[in-house]
């Protein structure tokens, strides 16, 4: 599968990106709104537990509501978002030792 084919079958499959962007900030809302509503600690735990939680949201949205299916087997753009995860978790990282830093 040659990268322009993998890159079309991506945006078919994920509506373009958009529901990840959609679920991505459902998560950040949410968890503003307990941080604001409850406590800090409550509010990074619901950026954890409900980051876990985009990509599965965003799948369900995609093929449930959009109606997409699945990406071709053998796309080697799927492996986009293991990789990025390394990402995700630095920026945990990041945002715990800024919060407890604000939080004294």
């Amino acid at each position: 599968m040659h990268l322009g084919e993998s890159q079309r079958d991506m945006r078919r499959a994920y509506v373009n990106g958009g529901v990840g962007i959609f679920a991505s900030g459902l998560v950040w809302t949410l968890s503003g709104l307990v941080t604001m509503n409850f406590s800090l600690i409550a509010g990074m735990a619901t950026l954890f537990f409900g980051g876990m939680a985009i990509h599965p949201i965003s799948v369900l949205l995609a093929r449930y509501v959009f109606k997409r299916g699945k990406t071709r087997s053998p796309n080697p753009m799927e492996m986009l978002a293991l990789q990025s995860t390394v990402f995700l978790i630095i920026g945990l990282v990041v945002a715990y030792l800024v919060s407890s830093t604000f939080s004294q």
